[in-house]
């Protein structure tokens, strides 16, 4: 199964849709995917952001493990990722990538609203690059409604160190060739501890493993944001955090979540897990946590 085929991966009774709004800054289209079950009946959605050079589609098979707790998953490509336009891996400014997720959320928000009014119940997960993207966009737009919140193995450091050359070399480049792409180095294999896992993100043609000057500096200015000023808003939150994690470091997401002052807050970790725990030898246990994080926090709180 390719995971470029989102309907292929969805449970008998539901449907995948797709549609186009511009960005933020009306300099792309991006592109935004939605699993649905037809009929549509539980005011009850998903809204997930996705991980650095991958895609919407890697998503759709969220929804057999989530079908009794979700109706609906709504997933934007990130501007430079996936079908939505722009430059493999390049952002002019850092928080255009919020802004443009914000749009996606309202727009969520608009078709909720016209099915079920204001029974609408919106919840967030937030992956990698998204994780801390998720939580940069909690702060951000702390008007716009989230039921609950899951941050899974959030990029608010990276798991090898940097050399300094190569972060001074950023910082020059992104001055005199800031759109300049350059391969990541992110070996796939640190994805999953399952080999067909990794084949089936490496031969992804909607995947890529570039980044530009400017979209790297800005990330590396947000991470260190976001580890000193950890986030504000009270939102009940869950981190799900993989320990032998290789893309970005666990021990920063550990670390941030015990800083959180949030009431209402849960860490689970997997011991052995690689990054991607929706693909890793853990999923089952990682969708158990994310949809019994759903229920508790949904609206009534008994199904």
């Amino acid at each position: 199964m390719i995971k470029t085929d989102p309907q292929a991966q969805l449970p008998v009774g539901w449907k995948f849709d797709w549609e186009t709004i511009p960005s933020s800054d009306h300099q792309a289209q991006l592109f935004l995917s939605e699993y649905r079950k037809e009929p549509w009946e539980k005011p009850r959605a998903l809204f997930v952001l996705h991980g650095m050079g991958e895609h919407s589609g890697r998503y759709a098979d969220f929804a057999p493990p989530l079908a009794e707790c979700v109706d609906a998953i709504f997933v934007p490509d990130h501007r430079g990722h996936g079908r939505s336009e722009g430059l493999r891996g390049d952002i002019a400014r850092f928080d255009l990538l919020i802004e443009d997720a914000a749009l996606a959320f309202q727009r969520l928000q608009e078709k909720l609203k016209k099915r079920f009014g204001d029974e609408s119940e919106i919840h967030l997960l937030g992956h990698s690059l998204g994780g801390m993207l998720a939580l940069r966009f909690l702060e951000r737009f702390p008007e716009l409604p989230i039921a609950s919140a899951t941050i899974s193995s959030p990029l608010l450091d990276v798991a090898m160190p940097i050399p300094a050359v190569k972060r001074a070399a950023s910082s020059l480049l992104k001055h005199v060739w800031g759109s300049l792409q350059i391969p990541t180095g992110l070996p796939p294999e640190g994805l999953s501890r399952i080999p067909e896992e990794v084949e089936l993100y490496t031969s992804d043609r909607l995947n890529h493993d570039r980044m530009t000057p400017r979209f790297f500096d800005g990330m590396m200015a947000a991470m260190k944001g976001m580890r000193a000023s950890p986030l504000a808003r009270d939102v009940a939150i869950q981190f799900l955090i993989p320990l032998a994690d290789r893309v970005v470091s666990a021990d920063a997401a550990v670390a941030y979540y015990h800083g959180l002052s949030q009431s209402d807050k849960r860490l689970k970790t997997y011991p052995e897990g690689f990054h991607e725990s929706m693909n890793d030898l853990h999923r089952e246990e990682f969708f158990r946590d994310v949809a019994d994080w759903i229920r508790i926090h949904g609206k009534g709180r008994k199904e």
